[in-house]
C-alpha cells in the first residue's frame, strides 16, 4: 500500500481526501486564538515551537537526573521498607 499523499497548508495539515473547508476552519480558529492573545499567528507558532523544544530539554534533564539517582543506589531490599502502620505512626 502506497503512503498517503499529504498536503501542508499554512498551519493545517490535512490529507488529500479531506475537504479544503476543514483546513480553512482550523486556520480561522488558529487566527482567532492568536487575536485573543493579542499576538500574530506567526508569534503563536514560534512560541509553541519554543515551548516544545523547552519541554524536550526538560524531559532530557529529568531523564539524566533519574539515571544518576538510580546509579547512586547501591543496594535495595524490599524488606527494608517500613510497614504501613510504622509509616503512618512516623508521620504523627
Amino acid at each position: 500500500m502506497a503512503p498517503e499523499h499529504v498536503i501542508y497548508s499554512r498551519l493545517a495539515c490535512h490529507s488529500a481526501n479531506r475537504p479544503r473547508a476543514d483546513s480553512t476552519f482550523h486556520d480561522r480558529r488558529a487566527r482567532m486564538k492568536a487575536a485573543e492573545r493579542h499576538t500574530s499567528l506567526s508569534a503563536l507558532v514560534k512560541q509553541f515551537l519554543l515551548d516544545l523544544v523547552k519541554d524536550e530539554r526538560e524531559f532530557e534533564r529529568l531523564k539524566r537526573e533519574e539515571a544518576a539517582l538510580r546509579g547512586s543506589i547501591r543496594a535495595f531490599r524490599a524488606s527494608d521498607r517500613l510497614e504501613r502502620d510504622q509509616l503512618h505512626e512516623r508521620s504523627r
